[in-house]
């Protein structure tokens, strides 16, 4: 950016400033408070359209010199305006400068040193032209040999930083040593993962020939003790039937043994019914007579009471007669319940006689049908025999079990130890992708080649003047001669914010710089500043070099390259 001619009215400390620029440097000088800042802060506002010492628009009227209605700053080049800035308005007419967002840095150069480190990072990324696109990195990372259908997957988490692509590649890389552990029952390692096999036996794989002899023995084994169940299960039957067939015989003979008892019974019961019925009978017969003499009967001729006595007519004596046949009926009563209570006894009796009848017959044919019973010792050999049969099946089970197991563990050793193989190659996969996105990986290069342009720029600049060298470090950090920006003196600071801004203005290709108080440089550092200047001028790397300090006369003997302007008292000619 060639400027060719500042023209500057009632701006801050300035009433007028009429400055062309016949050569690419300028230098200006003055006392204090003549007015070289407000000189720097018009150049400003005309390029960048920002006002320094206000923030509100309202404000703008301040900026105006000793009460003026009016004020203009306007910059230009090839003979037109190149910007332009109006008070009290706020008027302003830019630059159509392709780089124009860099000038802040390049006409207040310690504003880069005044950045974070994440904003001088980006802002480096930016002039450089270096970004994290997959046009940038894919080959980067196809160099690492990163598995780049792996990354698509974690392509996407890029528009997040650098920190959450890593982030998420570890998350997968965990969850591949999660799946290998899973495989292996054993931690991932990268030296063991590397070369992991599953340890086979040290025996030969059965044949399944093998495997199914064995399977054999153990379906005949079972059809043994079936059938030794089923053989112990008639054993235990006939057992029971016979001991059930002794109880009911046993219970027969107790029941027979009882018929003489039964028919003696009987033959006592029958003898007392006979005697007690015709008892009965006669008694019966009693009351019956004694009945019809009760009352008596009257005489047809006299009317006296009488009554049959022995055939003859006798007189009826009413209370002798009531009380005989009261003491009949008693009898008779008692004549009748033995009896009815003999009938019972009877019939209970041939009851039990027929039973103990039927016992005898049933004792005859049950012990003619007895069967043999169960031999005890049989039945004992039996169940031992089927003991030894559950344990050889078990044996036989086990070595089945044994069998196939190792048949299974052999078959699957190879697959398994493919399968362990497929996750270390993923887990190994995603940390090479964590490796690339972590700072010292691919994040580290970009920076690096966003570093190299300016720091041989700084390199260059730095041998031109004889100055110490300035650099940026990986962590963006500014150091001079190796110190620490902030370590450094006011004069060594100075120098480095200087060689930076001339270095971004490079860069950036804008050619333009200004630079403040360069009277905090002691006379050698002052002419070894000018002569780097018009070195740069003469070589085309600068258009523009605005230079500032407070000095007592413009010096004599200047370069040619050099413009002098003395600003006093408001006014810059």
């Amino acid at each position: 950016m060639h400027i060719q001619k500042i023209e500057i009215a009632n701006v801050a400390g300035l009433a007028r400033a009429d400055i062309n620029l016949g050569t690419g440097v300028l230098l200006v000088a003055g006392d204090n408070m003549s007015g070289k800042t407000s000189l720097v802060d018009a150049i400003s506002m005309a390029l960048t359209g920002v006002p320094s010492r206000v923030t509100k628009k309202k404000d703008l009227d301040q900026l105006l010199h000793n009460g003026s209605k009016k004020g203009r700053v306007t910059v230009y080049s090839g003979g037109e305006i190149m910007g332009e800035f109006k008070l009290p308005k706020g008027e302003f007419a830019g630059p159509e400068l392709k780089n124009a967002e860099y000038l802040p840095l390049l006409l207040d150069p310690a504003k880069f040193a005044a950045l974070s480190n994440d904003e001088r990072r980006g802002l480096l990324f930016k002039i450089t032209g270096c970004s994290a696109s997959m046009k940038t990195i894919e080959p980067m990372l196809i160099k690492r040999g990163v598995d780049m259908k792996l990354f698509g997957e974690a392509q996407a988490m890029l528009r997040s930083g650098f920190q959450a692509a890593e982030k998420y590649a570890q998350d997968k890389a965990r969850e591949a040593k999660g799946a290998w552990k899973a495989t292996t029952g054993e931690n991932w390692g990268s030296d063991k993962a590397e070369d992991w096999e599953v340890e086979l036996p040290n025996a030969d794989a059965p044949t399944d020939k093998a495997i199914e002899l064995a399977a054999g023995q153990v379906v005949t084994t079972q059809k043994s003790i079936a059938d030794g169940q089923q053989f112990l299960g008639q054993l235990k039957e006939r057992q029971r039937q016979a001991e059930g067939a002794n109880q009911r015989t046993a219970e027969l003979r107790e029941r027979a043994e009882g018929l003489g008892r039964a028919q003696a019974k009987l033959a006592n019961t029958e003898d007392d019914l006979i005697a007690w019925t015709a008892k009965a009978v006669e008694l019966t017969e009693q009351v019956a007579a004694a009945r019809n003499n009760v009352g008596g009967c009257e005489c047809p001729s006299c009317g006296a009471k009488l009554k049959m006595e022995g055939g003859e007519l006798k007189p009826y004596q009413p209370s002798a007669d009531s009380g005989n046949l009261a003491l009949l009926q008693v009898e008779l009563k008692k004549a009748t319940d033995a009896r009815d209570l003999l009938q019972r006894t009877r019939r209970n009796d041939l009851a039990l006689v027929t039973n103990a009848e039927q016992a005898q017959a049933d004792l005859a044919a049950a012990e003619t049908a007895q069967g043999e019973a169960a031999d005890e010792s049989k039945i004992v050999a039996t169940v031992e025999a089927l003991n030894g049969l559950q344990q050889r099946l078990a044996s036989e089970q086990a070595k089945v079990s044994a069998l196939t197991e190792l048949h299974d563990q052999i078959a699957g050793a190879a697959a398994t130890t493919k399968k362990a193989g497929a996750f270390h190659a993923e887990v190994t996969a995603w940390l090479a992708i964590a490796d690339a996105m972590a700072p010292d990986g691919i994040p580290g290069e970009l920076l690096a080649m966003a570093l190299a342009p300016i720091n041989q720029s700084l390199e260059m600049l730095a041998g031109l003047a004889g100055w110490p060298l300035v650099e940026i470090s990986r962590d963006i950090e500014i150091h001079s001669q190796g110190r620490p920006y902030a370590l450094c003196s006011e004069s060594e600071q100075w120098r480095a914010d200087a060689l930076l801004a001339i270095a971004i203005a490079q860069l950036t290709d804008i050619k333009l710089v200004v630079l403040d108080r360069f009277d905090v440089l002691m006379l050698k550092a002052r002419g070894q500043l000018l002569g780097m200047l018009c070195k740069l001028v003469q070589l085309g790397n600068m258009d523009t070099v605005i230079m500032l300090g407070t000095m007592k006369e413009i010096p004599a003997g200047l370069p040619a390259e050099v413009t002098g302007v003395w600003v006093k008292d408001g006014l810059a000619e």
